[in-house]
């Protein structure tokens, strides 16, 4: 399988016709075992499009318990996701986002056809092939992830510059493929009235629509195209878009084109209340599991509580020796997440140090047959069976 490397960040690439790329040099003075390590962040992947007429690659990225649970996951569809630093950064924003703070999503990087034009309109109003791009992604693409992955109803499309006004006009357009868009230094100077009556008409036929839009760009960003252009867009969505369309726009004052934050931003404005506060926390799983609950309901997805959030209330109730409901906590993590070696631990310590020492070790044991290197699990195990 041919290998794409990116500063030792590997991006595998699927039935892909082209030649494997030359090897990196190597430091002969270095042995072969420590030269080099490669850290893989996703596959390309590909579908035959009948509207292009030709095999179009995109990037995956599944989520982490995806090969270990039955759960199916929103789509975060990112414009140009074939360009390898794009592809980058959209996996490092979820990673440093983590499964605390928005829910844990399929990442689907689209490449632009050759012969695409990701142009809506030219300033009299004429298509410049946008629309077909449209249909290949909501007709072709979308269909072929949903069909292909357990995916969740809700789509959320991210553009960088000429890529972040496409995605504003496909959000406008077929505001039914998409729940929510980010834009970030969308060139709207290009096309502003375009865009303008783009967005009224949209508006117009769709009175009841319940969307996410985000836009943003630098301080130092391009003036006519984009600084100029973004606040003039953002001055109609303030007197003329649905009530229900929950907009923001905001200029980063230290960036240039392209904020580098855009995509957590925009994450971060699409899924504001999915972080579980410390006080949430404190009020115990089942306030935890109602706020998520509660979620579910105005997403109109099925949304539960990370590990992450369920471990911390779990681990603080073990550390408070409250081992009953820390035994209770660390079993609801483990019926969510399975492959948490670190809940099973605690919970071998949790029966551990409420004397059930029968059920430790049979909580060690299990994680030794997951991970038979786990040390921690092995040290605890070995320290039970000499007493």
């Amino acid at each position: 399988m041919p290998t794409l490397l990116l500063l030792g960040i590997s991006l595998h690439a699927q039935e892909s016709k082209s030649a494997a790329p030359p090897t990196p040099s190597v430091d002969p003075t270095v042995p072969a075992a420590e030269s080099s390590r490669t850290l893989s962040i996703g596959e390309y992947r590909s579908l035959v499009s009948a509207i292009y007429g030709e095999k179009i690659e995109y990037f995956l990225k599944l989520p982490e318990h995806y090969e270990t649970s039955l759960r199916r996951y929103p789509v975060l569809f990112v414009m140009n996701g074939d360009v390898p630093s794009v592809a980058a950064n959209a996996y490092s924003t979820m990673e440093t986002l983590g499964s605390e703070m928005v829910p844990e999503m399929i990442l689907i990087g689209i490449a632009v056809p050759k012969r695409a034009s990701i142009f809506p309109g030219d300033p009299n109003g004429q298509g410049r092939g946008a629309d077909t791009l449209v249909r290949f992604v909501t007709e072709e693409l979308v269909p072929h992830v949903d069909a292909r992955y357990r995916t969740q109803k809700y789509r959320i499309l991210f553009g960088q510059s000429n890529a972040g006004l496409f995605a504003v006009y496909a959000f406008l357009t077929r505001p039914e493929a998409f729940d929510a868009c980010i834009a970030a230094s969308p060139t709207f100077g290009w096309q502003l009235d375009f865009m303008k009556e783009t967005a009224r008409t949209s508006f117009a036929q769709n009175r009841d629509l319940r969307k996410r839009l985000y836009l943003d760009y630098g301080g130092r960003d391009y003036g006519q195209l984009v600084r100029d252009a973004i606040p003039v867009f953002a001055d109609l969505l303030r007197r003329e878009a649905p009530a229900g369309l929950l907009w923001k726009s905001e200029a980063l004052a230290l960036d240039g084109h392209v904020p580098v934050a855009s995509l957590n931003n925009g994450l971060l404005f699409v899924f504001p209340d999915f972080l579980a506060s410390d006080e949430l926390k404190a009020a115990g799983l089942k306030a935890v599991d109602a706020h998520f609950a509660a979620l579910s309901q105005r997403y109109g997805i099925q949304l539960q509580a990370p590990e992450e959030t369920v471990f911390d209330l779990s681990h603080k109730l073990f550390r408070e020796k409250k081992y009953g409901e820390a035994i209770v906590g660390f079993e609801a993590v483990l019926e969510r997440y399975p492959d948490s070696l670190r809940a099973r631990l605690f919970l071998g310590d949790a029966y551990r140090d409420s004397g059930d020492i029968a059920k430790a070790k049979e909580a060690y044991r299990q994680c030794l047959k997951s991970d038979p290197a786990y040390g921690q699990a092995k040290q605890r195990l070995d320290q039970l069976l000499q007493r």
